[in-house]
């Protein structure tokens, strides 16, 4: 991570703990910048941010807006949550603040197992006390599920969001993803995921591979037409879906009937 980055989370992490006062629990940095493959021309710096009270956005707003316009300000993502709701879904914590991008918004944002694990895991604890989630393995196996079952099915159906080369290089890395999880029982970056599926004795699409590798490491697309690409990204996604399912996922619940 470059200096100005830590300088940056190291400035962030002492007006948050000057403006919060006794409200603020904990600060995380996890996902990317946490598990080895932040990039940064390209990477997030995903926080979690743990309360004892409710904080409006809008007070929140007052002290982190100038922090926001920053260079580094503008790849925050991240969450104000209650130490109470550590281990929780969406559907069970009421709306929070949280940012995507630098912009500060009131609602439900990124929270799943994989999220909680990953935080267990791989976390970076920059200010305050362990936070614990109790997440197990099987929860996060039943989110993976999920994606495979309903989240990927229905965006398959949506050809305009294979589209661009960020959609692209999401989807293809986090299929691979998926299945090296489900695989190891681990979790691993993006461009990780994406290089062990090349070495797979069973990869059917190393074209698609190496398209989002090359995306992932800001690199142009070789492909001629953006349709062309989205439409290999979209039957890439599908026969990863097909080949997962084929797998016996022992006493798992069935999102989609066949």
């Amino acid at each position: 991570m470059p200096d100005a980055c830590s300088s940056f989370l190291n400035e962030l992490v002492d007006v948050a703990v000057k403006e919060l006062g006794d409200s603020l629990e904990s600060i995380y940095l996890y996902g990317s910048a946490a598990d080895g493959g932040f990039d940064p021309a390209r990477s997030d710096l995903d926080l979690i941010i743990f309360l004892n009270k409710d904080l409006s956005a809008e007070k929140l707003a007052k002290w982190l807006d100038p922090l926001l316009e920053t260079e580094w300000g503008k790849k925050v993502d991240g969450m104000f949550l209650q130490k109470k709701d550590a281990g929780k879904g969406n559907h069970e914590i009421k709306p929070y603040p949280y940012l995507i991008e630098g912009s500060l918004h009131t609602g439900h944002w990124n929270i799943n197992a994989i999220t909680w694990w990953s935080l267990d895991h791989k976390g970076i604890l920059l200010y305050g006390k362990p936070v614990e989630t109790g997440v197990t393995w099987s929860q996060v196996e039943q989110t993976l599920i999920y994606n495979l079952e309903v989240y990927w099915p229905g965006r398959a159906k949506r050809l305009h969001t294979f589209l661009k080369d960020e959609e692209v290089a999401d989807a293809v890395a986090t299929l691979c993803r998926i299945q090296f999880s489900w695989e190891k029982k681990k979790i691993i970056s993006k461009l990780e995921a994406v290089r062990w599926a090349g070495n797979h004795e069973n990869v059917k699409d190393i074209r698609q591979l190496r398209e989002a590798e090359r995306l992932l490491n800001g690199k142009g697309s070789t492909y001629f037409s953006r349709l062309y690409r989205a439409i290999a990204c979209r039957k890439f996604v599908l026969e990863i879906i097909d080949q997962m399912q084929g797998k016996p996922l022992e006493a798992r619940p069935r999102y989609i009937t066949k």
